[in-house]
């Protein structure tokens, strides 16, 4: 069975949760990663802190005099020996082996703690920026990628100028060893070296991508197990009992229901879902009722003409009032199916609307939700990719296959498609309750405009532009009215069987429209008589007096002969073509507004200039009830 629209946006939603949770999930695990390498490299710049802390506490000093008396240089003495000492102990285990620790400085007296290009680079950010007291990043060193975590060190005593300040105050023995050409010059607080420790990154981003992969497959599993498990809930519980209802209305659509019909309701799948206790099993089980109500209303109507026919038969000689009273239940006869008709396609009407509200509110209601997570997901990918501009091989190559760039942008489009569309489906909802108004059965004061526009937006698709002519041009203007008193829902029928019947006749225009093209034989003096070149229908509101309104609806159609114009309220007259046209719509209009509403519909037309009805009805029905006021 093809999938249906609900199902299908139902579907992009959920794939939508799962991509923003694969990108969550990453992030996750690339900040997890990142967190363990920068813990390990504080913790060895810590234990080299702690190092070069006793050295200069506790192992110089005792040296000391030593060192100044002794012709060798003592190079325990030197807090930066002891922790590379300490660390080339450390690295002789194989597991840390690549592991690399360096005080590089600009001017060092042992020329192995000489800065290359890289750390020369960390010194002068220290420098520039006093505040600053870490840097950490990746960089390739000797073939492998390694995080560093460099630390600044600076002369932070005075004693330490001994030996770095001029050659002649240093003790000769570090002379001899590291002669007086490097190390001298550096002044107090003064920003020497970058105490940087490297530690490799190559294995732990590896086991950090594994465990990336297997999670994103496991979830790809649990998804699809989801939208499976999802779908075929919501296809069993909402879509399926829709699709039935669609098909029996419109059987319904096309005649009265039949027996065989009124059946499917007691056997397979519609049996078992009418008889649940759901909410889709309570909406069959009143279209159920509804169609056999309509059943039993068409049997006895059938019973009832039968009789009339009987009767008809065997009075034939009686006098002209007794044919008169016949053809009268015969009319109300047809106007009663007429009536059930339209009071169960309202009740239908009505029912979908409500239960396509729920779910589209649900999505409506989390569509905000899900942008403003897309936004800030995708703000942290972008501040991602600004603080570490050059990721690893497989991340970038993983971020070219997804097309990283357009997924950020589409994903913005998707999300504001999925707003617009979710917002016409609520106006398209809201349109079809106001003008079923089933619990506006009584007489209401209402809003004139609101069923007028609610009657436009279900006909929206007949005024669209149409292949053969043009689009109809609708051009309301509105006065200021109060609320009227009236039935609503007959009176949203009267709007509707006038603009049908206009945009009938404006499509008879566009034909013609076209046969005259295409035979060549546009009359042009017929044409700026007649207005042929546009199709438009316009629809005035005003207070009329004394305490009534106007409705005036006119159209630029073919109009209607002189001849035939006081025929057209008679039921069953029609000027459409056979099979277009019952002949009832005028009249039943023509009865709502002068019987129920005790008001006036009157017509004025000339042919090959269009047609206007005019409608007028009292403010305020003559009735001794407490109306509603509200609508």
């Amino acid at each position: 069975m093809k999938n249906s629209r609900l199902e299908r946006k139902f579907n992009i939603l959920l794939f939508l949760v799962f991509a923003v949770g694969v990108i969550l999930i990453g992030s996750s695990l690339s900040i997890a990663m990142d967190y363990q390498i920068g813990g390990q490299a504080k913790l060895l710049i810590q234990t080299m802190n702690s190092v070069r802390s006793y050295t200069s506490n506790n192992i110089k000093p005792l040296l000391a005099d030593q060192l100044r008396s002794e012709s060798a240089f003592i190079s325990e003495t030197v807090p930066a020996f002891s922790a590379r000492e300490v660390f080339e102990n450390f690295t002789k285990n194989p597991e840390f082996q690549n592991y690399f620790y360096k005080e590089a400085t600009l001017n060092p007296t042992n020329l192995e703690d000489q800065a290359d290009e890289f750390e020369a680079n960390l010194i002068n950010q220290f420098r520039q920026d006093k505040n600053k007291q870490e840097l950490s990043g990746y960089r390739m060193l000797k073939g492998d990628k390694l995080y560093y975590l460099a630390h600044p060190l600076s002369v932070s005593q005075p004693s330490c100028l001994q030996c770095h300040s001029q050659p002649d105050r240093a003790p000769k023995s570090q002379l001899v060893k590291y002669g007086s050409e490097h190390g001298f010059g550096w002044q107090l607080h003064e920003i020497v070296t970058a105490q940087t420790i490297y530690v490799p990154a190559s294995k732990v981003l590896e086991l950090g991508l594994k465990n990336l992969s297997l999670m994103i497959g496991l979830l790809v599993g649990l998804f699809m197990a989801m939208i499976l498990v999802i779908n075929f809930l919501l296809r069993r519980a909402v879509i399926h009992p829709i699709q039935q209802l669609t098909a029996i209305a419109d059987d319904l659509s096309k005649g009265m229901p039949t027996l065989q019909q009124l059946e499917r309701f007691q056997v397979g799948n519609l049996g078992r879902m009418t008889r649940s206790q759901d909410e889709s099993g309570q909406l069959l089980k009143a279209f159920h009722r509804m169609a056999q109500e309509i059943f039993q209303r068409e049997q006895h109507l059938k019973q009832i003409n039968q009789v009339l026919q009987v009767s008809e038969a065997k009075e034939r000689s009686r006098s002209q009032a007794l044919e008169n009273s016949l053809r009268q239940l015969k009319r109300m006869q047809l106007k009663l199916i007429q009536s059930e008709k339209m009071s169960s396609l309202g009740q239908l009407v009505a029912g979908i609307a409500h239960e396509i509200n729920n779910p589209v509110n649900f999505i409506h209601g989390n569509i905000s939700h899900i942008s403003r997570y897309s936004h800030d997901l995708l703000d942290l990918v972008a501040l991602y990719q600004h603080h570490y501009p050059a990721p690893a091989t497989e991340i970038q190559q993983q971020a070219d296959e997804m097309d990283i760039e357009f997924l950020q942008i589409d994903l913005l489009k998707v999300l504001a498609s999925m707003q617009l569309g979710t917002d016409r489906i609520r106006e398209i909802v809201l349109s079809l309750r106001n003008f079923s108004r089933l619990d506006e059965a009584d007489i209401k004061a209402v809003d004139i405009h609101q069923g007028i526009d609610s009657t436009l937006m279900i006909l929206q698709n007949r005024l669209k532009s149409k292949p053969k002519g043009g689009e109809i041009e609708v051009t309301r203007e509105y006065g200021n009215l109060p609320l009227v008193e009236c039935y609503p829902g007959q009176l949203n029928q009267v709007f509707m069987n006038l603009l049908v019947n206009a945009i009938d006749t404006l499509e008879e225009k566009m034909d013609r429209n076209v046969s005259r093209v295409a035979n060549d034989a546009l009359d042009e003096s017929m044409e700026s008589a007649s207005g042929e070149g546009s199709f438009a229908i316009r629809i005035q509101t005003a207070i009329a007096e004394p305490n009534s309104v106007q409705i005036t609806i006119t159209d630029n159609g073919v109009g209607i002969p002189e001849e035939i114009q006081n025929q057209l309220f008679d039921p069953f007259f029609t000027t459409k073509s056979i099979g277009k046209g019952t002949g009832l719509g005028l009249s039943i209009s023509h009865q709502i507004i002068t019987e129920k509403h005790g008001g006036t519909l009157q017509c004025v037309s000339q042919c090959g200039s269009g047609t206007e009805f005019t409608i007028a009805i009292p403010i305020q029905q003559k009735s001794g009830k407490d109306l509603d006021k509200t609508h």
